[in-house]
């Protein structure tokens, strides 16, 4: 393979340079998954405010959601909660 640069600029100003592909080492197809921590499950009190808390009516979050809670409800940062049907991802996103 060759990869060739060319200038729309500059007349006659172009360069090629082979690329070998033959020693690349690319990465696994697919990346093993998180894996489930064994916690001790959140009341909904961990939320920090009654308010809160009263919106659910269960005792504690279940595995998944207390795995995701510091990050979900303790920092700004973005996430992706992948999970399967009817394992709390609704409840996260609340």
């Amino acid at each position: 393979y060759f990869i060739r640069c060319l200038s729309d600029r500059w007349l006659q100003s172009e360069a090629s340079l082979p690329v070998s592909l033959y020693n690349m080492i690319l990465p696994s197809k697919f990346p093993p998954p998180s894996e489930l921590l064994d916690l001790q499950p959140l009341p909904p009190t961990a939320l920090g405010e009654s308010a809160f808390s009263k919106l659910y009516n269960f005792r504690e979050f279940n595995p998944i959601q207390t795995q995701a809670f510091h990050e979900l409800f303790k920092t700004d940062r973005n996430v992706l909660v992948c999970a399967p049907s009817s394992s709390g991802k609704t409840v996260l996103a609340e």
